[in-house]
């Protein structure tokens, strides 16, 4: 494994790891605020997951450099 791939894999990482924090953090907030789990929370995370996989598929770029 040479220096270029991991430094790859470790922004990878840390991209894949703070996108989690956000969801968690929208999570609690709500939750803090109102006392009850919004599951559509969850949802929207999908759905903006999906429509970026879908304009990256559709505009003929690579999910993964």
């Amino acid at each position: 494994m040479n220096t270029a791939s991991l430094l790859q894999f470790l922004f990878s990482g840390l991209m894949v790891g703070a996108i989690y924090a956000l969801v968690a953090l929208g999570l609690n907030i709500v939750f803090n605020a109102t006392g009850a789990v919004n599951f559509a929370h969850g949802e929207f995370s999908m759905l903006g997951g999906m429509l970026g996989a879908a304009t990256l598929s559709t505009t003929g770029l690579p999910l993964r450099c």
